[in-house]
């Protein structure tokens, strides 16, 4: 078994370096930019498949308020014969629906949509659009994934030698990744979403660990602990592909039904202060695109702290930039997992 002895000068000094690895193309919009359709297929099929689960129809979305909603969109037309309602009222989604590659899935939810497109006509039948979903897939892979691979790390590694890595190599990355990315841009969400109506304004759970913003960070980790302490870990093929396949895909969230998941890219661009909290005095934090005005994400931030843009002026901006709050709201766990 490693201890705490055997962590040297050379290892730590490492830890820069990958903390910076884990953040790649994540603030500069190199992961937007590199967006892969058909590695975002492969990414959400394998995690399906490893469940036992057929694939579902897939749709991506620009940002996660415009997911959130083309969720709700596709789950209320889906149940409702009266589809010309939710075609008028909401075009954007109807437009944004129409440019996907609905002809890829051969399921009876994408043969419904693909009708609804082209008659107008809603479905009497429904699809199984749950998202709850999500934590039956969470719970088969923690078990086939996180579990196995950290209940083997805990045999080889001194609890003491564990926590001491994990406060070096995961504590930025978590604030950062976790509180300002995660429960600060989710309050955000929740607060665009209750402006909605006919039932686009419920909120998904959108957090599955292989495939989101914090994914880099477990995978990072566990990088780390195998090369640098030359651990024998079983299941490391499975594990490398799935986060493999996340980094590679460029799907930043996505909402998990049993026949459809509809995902979100990554920003454009994030903007930081040298503390590493959210911060743009002029603009957007958080650059996101969008298919449309409609569904568009404005993350405006000052020190952490979320500001409007209409209460943008220079005399909060002077206020909020002289007294930050810091942003420390505490560890984003939608899912209970721990990284």
């Amino acid at each position: 078994m490693k201890k705490i002895e055997d962590l040297t000068t050379e290892m730590i000094s490492k830890i820069s370096a990958l903390k910076e690895l884990a953040l790649e193309g994540v603030s500069d919009g190199k992961r937007y930019q590199n967006f892969c359709l058909e590695n975002a297929f492969k990414c959400i099929e394998w995690n399906y498949k490893k469940c036992g689960y057929h694939s579902p129809v897939i749709i991506v979305t620009e940002n996660p308020l415009e997911m959130q909603m083309m969720f709700n969109f596709v789950k209320a037309i889906d149940q409702d014969s009266r589809f010309s309602n939710f075609e008028s009222f909401y075009p954007q989604l109807f437009e944004q629906l129409a440019t996907q590659e609905l002809s890829r899935f051969q399921t009876p939810l994408a043969l419904r949509l693909r009708s609804m497109q082209l008659s107008k006509l809603g479905s009497r039948v429904s699809s199984n659009l749950d998202s709850n979903f999500i934590y039956r897939l969470d719970e088969q892979l923690h078990a086939q994934l996180y579990s196995k691979v950290f209940s083997q790390l805990e045999c080889q590694l001194a609890s003491e030698l564990s926590s001491k890595l994990g406060d070096l190599l995961r504590s930025d990355l978590r604030f950062m990744l976790g509180d300002q990315l995660g429960q600060a841009l989710d309050e955000q969400i929740d607060a665009e979403l209750s402006k909605q109506t006919m039932g686009l304004g419920d909120k998904h759970l959108s957090y599955l660990f292989t495939t989101n913003f914090y994914s880099d960070c477990i995978y990072t980790w566990y990088e780390f602990l195998r090369n640098e302490f030359q651990l024998d870990l079983n299941i490391d093929e499975h594990f490398q592909e799935c986060f493999k396949l996340q980094k590679s895909s460029g799907i930043c969230q996505a909402i998990y039904s049993e026949e459809l998941c509809v995902i979100s890219k990554y920003p454009k661009r994030i903007h930081w202060n040298e503390k590493r909290q959210l911060h743009n005095e002029f603009s957007s934090a958080i650059e996101w695109g969008s298919y449309s005005e409609r569904t568009g994400l404005n993350c405006s931030f000052i020190n952490g702290s979320v500001v409007s843009l209409e209460k943008k002026s220079s005399a909060v901006v002077s206020e909020l930039i002289t007294k930050s709050k810091g942003g420390f709201w505490g560890n984003y766990i939608p899912v209970s997992r721990t990284a």
